[in-house]
């Protein structure tokens, strides 16, 4: 709606609902149970437009909550789910200059 990025639910007979009421929604719910970790698995359909306007959305609305950065860029393990508390990590492929998505999937011993 309006040119801004909206979410459905694959062949489902749920509606569409605008990406920045859903951001809102986890961003006012996301620690009323746990601290630990959320994990956002987004499968993107999106245009690179509509993918930039769904990013921006991403940091404008889950701000400090959204993890952006490595939590200690010199550790070469993941982190543990408590240094992660509090944090919403999007699962998404990253596009790379050209528009085209990157699986950034990293395996650690």
């Amino acid at each position: 709606p309006d040119g801004k990025p909206i979410i459905t639910h694959g062949k489902s007979l749920t509606s569409k609902i605008k990406a920045a009421d859903v951001l809102q929604t986890i961003k006012e719910n996301a620690w009323v149970v746990t601290d630990y970790p959320l994990v956002l698995s987004i499968e993107n359909h999106c245009s690179l437009h509509q993918q930039k306007l769904l990013a921006n959305l991403f940091k404008e609305i889950l701000q400090d909550d959204l993890l952006t950065e490595q939590v200690d860029p010199n550790e070469i393990k993941l982190p543990t789910p408590n240094q992660l508390k509090r944090k919403i990590i999007i699962k998404n492929k990253k596009l790379q200059r050209d528009g085209k998505a990157v699986d950034t999937k990293q395996y650690v011993d």
